[in-house]
């Protein structure tokens, strides 16, 4: 009887050991519950670069069509940002 008692009590500490094992494991390894947060943070992190950039890309895109459907405003950004004139047009620089 006593020996079932000892065999017993021997499994039950072994299972428990196993658990213990397997727990440390699922809290503290290096992918698992402890990296979690920052994994989270680091997805959010980035999907907010994401649509920063998306935001950007769209903005650039409907200047660059702006700029295929109207001469216009290719000839305003032209005399802006590059100092260009028109054949007979007198440019004057007041400094």
């Amino acid at each position: 009887m006593n020996i079932k008692y000892n065999f017993f009590y021997f499994f039950i500490a072994t299972v428990s050991l196993l658990i213990m094992i397997l727990q440390y494991e699922l809290w503290f390894s290096s992918i698992w519950v402890v990296k979690y947060d920052s994994l989270i943070k680091s997805v959010k992190a980035q999907a907010q670069k994401v649509s920063d950039k998306t935001k950007t890309n769209n903005q650039i895109y409907s200047e660059v069509i702006s700029l295929r459907r109207n001469s216009e405003v290719l000839e305003s950004l032209a005399r802006q940002n590059m100092g260009f004139i028109k054949k007979g047009e007198v440019f004057y620089s007041v400094q």
